[in-house]
């Protein structure tokens, strides 16, 4: 009877050594699991059962089913942070029953070199391979519909990667610091690549985009080897820092109608919201860099003395399009005009403001948020009497808008300092001579 006892004893010992639970958690042969639903389960992180650290180890094999008090699971998911820095792991073989793979299930898996992902998996969370420096390979199933945030982010010996089809999302800093990574084909049907997604894949030397993109945000290929990239015709939102910190000097950009001529005179769309098309050079130019002739405002003709003697305009209000008083549609026919406050403000908002040198002539390049398209817009100075002051400098550079002040200041009309850019705030007396920058009606 003793005896018998005794191997009962020892047969509970064994048992409580291979399975323990804990609510809708326990764990079998140093597995743990988490109770999803009445028969399938997720892998845990065992942190969650003990207060050892401890982590798995060495090559580990995840079983499709596990039996616990009598009820048979499947094993359907590896939970978020299931073995988050398990440093000491070094391959894993996952079943086929797996359809999905949580946040930082991976994550600081230092020595693994080796895993699987089962063809039927659907999702994949963010950071799921992050810092994973030894993994070399990895074959990402079909059935996925994004490359997460930080997916598989600094995996340093990882040297290609296949996006599968079905993908429509490439994630924030997705494959950031995999230095290994030479060259990268996005499949059709991606239509975002977002902020900081190569960034730092110091060896990446080519891109292939597809023509389903429509947007690049910022600083996606900082860090890279990359010299030259086509854009698709399809993108419609190219982040004006996309390529900021990149080595890309050759952007093929498509040309989809955004550059043409009127009457002569050429003209960049900059896909402003309200469609206006903007000259590429000031009135009397004819290069961007050229500072081009100065009119007081409402007059049509350049002079060579600006006073208030030489002036005897009132009352306007917007002249914009008047060929008696405005000096863009006197010049350069009826379909330009000098813009208007407004369109100025939406210039200002709309596009990137850069400090530039053109042919030796310093300026601001205007780049679009949208297309990336630009224009150029030198520091052409004022004219006050016969003098001409602040040329060169963005303190003293203004152009016209065809918007005079209101009472008590009509003596005064709103210009765009390039400095501060275009609000009613910022006017001047109108017999100054400046330079007119003009656009499309």
């Amino acid at each position: 009877m003793n005896r018998i006892y005794k191997k009962l004893v020892l047969i509970v010992v064994a048992l409580l050594c291979t399975v323990a639970a804990c609510g809708d958690d326990f764990v079998v042969d140093g597995i743990y699991y988490s109770r999803l639903s009445k028969n399938s389960v997720a892998v845990s992180n065992m942190s969650r059962f003990n207060s050892e650290n401890k982590t798995y180890v060495g090559d580990l094999v995840i079983p499709q089913t596990v039996t616990y008090e009598g009820v048979t699971y499947t094993i359907t998911a590896i939970g978020d942070s299931a073995f988050v820095k398990c440093w000491k792991l070094t391959t894993l073989k996952l079943p086929e029953t797996v359809t999905s793979i949580g946040n930082h299930a991976f994550d600081g898996c230092t020595k693994l070199a080796s895993v699987n992902i089962p063809k039927g998996v659907k999702s994949i969370g963010a950071c799921a391979f992050n810092y994973c420096p030894m993994l070399t390979s990895i074959t990402l199933p079909q059935g996925i519909a994004e490359i997460t945030d930080g997916m598989v982010s600094y995996c340093e010996k990882l040297t290609e990667i296949v996006i599968p089809a079905g993908v429509t999302r490439i994630g924030q800093c997705a494959f950031s610091g995999c230095t290994g990574l030479t060259k990268l084909n996005i499949p059709e049907g991606v239509t975002k690549i977002e902020y900081e997604a190569f960034v730092g894949c110091s060896a990446l030397k080519s891109v292939t985009l597809p023509s389903t993109l429509k947007t690049i945000e910022a600083q996606v290929f900082k860090g890279t080897a990359m010299t030259s990239i086509k854009v698709p015709e399809g993108v419609t939102s190219i982040d004006p820092k996309a390529f900021e910190g990149s080595s890309i000097t050759n952007i093929i950009l498509p040309d989809k109608g955004l550059k043409g001529s009127t009457d002569g005179y050429e003209w960049v769309d900059l896909g402003l919201p309200s469609g206006t098309k903007w000259a590429t050079c000031n009135v009397g130019a004819q290069s961007p860099d050229e500072y081009g002739d100065f009119f007081a405002w409402g007059e049509t003709k350049r002079k060579v003395f600006y006073t208030t003697n030489k002036y005897n305009k009132t009352e306007l209000g917007d002249i914009g399009g008047n060929p008696h008083f405005d000096a863009a549609t006197a010049n350069w026919g009826s379909k330009w005009r000098t813009p208007s406050l407004a369109q100025i403000a939406e210039l200002k908002k709309y596009c990137e403001w850069e400090d530039a040198i053109v042919n030796g002539q310093v300026g601001k390049k205007v780049i679009s948020k949208t297309n990336l398209q630009y224009i150029f817009i030198p520091f052409a100075g004022i004219r006050i009497k016969a003098s001409h002051e602040g040329a060169d400098s963005q303190l003293g550079s203004r152009y016209w808008s065809s918007t005079q002040c209101t009472r008590p200041l009509t003596h005064h009309a709103n210009y765009l300092s390039i400095l501060n850019g275009a609000n009613k705030g910022i006017h001047g007396e109108i017999y100054i001579g400046c330079p007119i920058r003009p656009v499309l009606k």
